[in-house]
């Protein structure tokens, strides 16, 4: 069945199921020249998670919750199981995610928030270039699908991308700024240290929080276009976290799951970029020799390694850092492939994965209690993790780093960096400036003014 709106839209009904769990899907094949999925989110009454990969022109949006399921604490992961109801995903469905979930950093989250949340949702939009698909999920038997996606194009079609930047709305104005003081964040950093020295851990990451408070409207669209033009290589998420909105631009990934072909990467070890080729270079060749970013990038990367020798047929890795420059930072980054046995869940992997010591620590369980002392505050979704999983073998996980929430007229960043036995506590606090950027500077630009 086709329907046409214009001469530029007109979407094509590809295929139905009716799944054994009580849903129904209904998917459809949309065409609509330059189409940006951002303006589409009502931010006020969707419940959605969004992700964007700028390099591989894609986007995916999930609008709704069909069905839930949440977890209560890190140690309940231990238990949690997936339905998978669902049949496999084809490629002619770009295999369309069927779970949308996040996990807060270890061992809670604030009080009245979820852990952690599963969602299959209602309403699925995936971009690929000049192809879009929706896929339409409903348990009520008397569902009008037809006025769905009447109504989800009529959503899409206004937001059209021409080549030009759309225009802030409103834009925003900072009236105060919070941040934690150099010496306050020094003391965090002595006291990990002495748990390092005392033989307690290997490494612990310590981060602290900047509070900006604003006048006007923050502009999400323009925000992430902006993130994706100085941050290509990021992948971008939001979602609309309980009770507030979170945004990151983060350079990590878990892990990239297809069928029996893991993909993940130890992230870890840092300096700041520069713009003059010269200067990069010479930095590039200081990282990939300092002492300290060497120690803190192995450990991360034997985690990722033993853990997954524990379950993998085959596991390869890069056994010498290169590294990798974005705007603001530049990372040694160890890329690590595996072969799983093709029973291995993305619930299994995010156990034996997450946390990584890139965000936490070494060994993982003690130094999330440590940092959690130190730090006096849950995380929340900061050092957690965001993504997607589909019955068709494709799952994908990113580490919510390079992020901060939004509520009403307040946003809270944070930044963090890995700690070591020979840290420097003012190093590590400049560390921690440079990670601010990516979203600090979307209140500080012209963007938002």
């Amino acid at each position: 069945m086709s329907f046409y709106f214009d001469t530029q839209t007109d979407i094509t009904e590809i295929n139905s199921h009716c799944y054994p769990n009580g849903i129904s899907s209904k998917y459809y094949k949309l065409s609509i020249p330059g189409v940006s999925l951002i303006p589409s989110i009502h931010f006020d009454n969707d419940d959605f998670f969004y992700l964007r990969f700028p390099e591989k022109l894609i986007e995916i949006v999930a609008f709704g919750k069909l069905k839930t399921f949440s977890v209560n604490n890190y140690h309940e992961l231990g238990s949690f199981k997936l339905s998978f109801d669902f049949p496999p995903n084809d490629a002619k469905y770009e295999k369309l995610p069927d779970y949308f979930s996040y996990i807060s950093f270890p061992f809670n989250s604030s009080q009245g928030i979820p852990y952690s949340s599963w969602v299959i949702p209602e309403v699925v939009i995936k971009t690929v270039g000049e192809k879009c698909l929706i896929r339409i999920n409903s348990t009520d038997e008397n569902y009008n699908f037809d006025l769905k996606i009447h109504e989800l194009v009529s959503r899409l079609g206004l937001h059209t991308v021409t080549g030009t930047k759309s225009l802030p709305s409103g834009g925003v104005t900072i009236t105060s700024v919070e941040d934690e003081s150099i010496a306050d964040f020094s003391e965090k950093v002595v006291k990990m240290k002495s748990q390092i020295t005392s033989g307690v851990l290997t490494k612990g990451v310590v981060s602290r929080q900047r509070v900006i408070r604003f006048e006007g409207k923050f502009d999400f669209h323009s925000a992430i276009d902006t993130l994706a033009e100085k941050y290509p290589e990021c992948t971008i998420l939001l979602t609309n976290y309980p009770n507030k909105l979170f945004l990151a631009a983060t350079p990590e990934t878990l892990f990239r799951l297809d069928g029996c072909n893991l993909v993940t990467e130890a992230v870890a070890g840092s300096i700041q970029s520069s713009e003059k080729t010269s200067e990069q270079l010479t930095r590039e060749n200081e990282l990939l020799h300092s002492a300290k970013n060497l120690e803190e990038h192995f450990i991360v990367r034997d985690f990722i390694v033993n853990n997954l020798k524990l379950i993998a047929r085959e596991v390869s890795f890069d056994h010498k850092p290169v590294t990798r420059k974005l705007k603001n930072v530049t990372h040694l980054v160890s890329r690590v492939s595996a072969r799983l046995p093709g029973n291995t869940s993305p619930v299994e992997l995010i156990k034996l994965l997450f946390p990584t010591p890139a965000l936490c620590g070494s060994p993982k369980l003690e130094a999330a209690t440590i940092i959690n002392e130190i730090e006096g505050h849950p995380r929340d979704l900061y050092g957690g993790v965001f993504g997607y999983i589909t019955a068709g073998g494709l799952s994908e996980y990113f580490v919510s780093i390079r992020c901060g929430f939004l509520l009403d007229n307040e946003a809270v960043l944070y930044a963090g960096g890995g700690i070591v036995a020979n840290s420097d506590p003012t190093e590590e606090f400049a560390e921690t400036e440079i990670k601010f950027t990516p979203l600090y500077s979307l209140f500080t630009d012209e963007l938002q003014h």
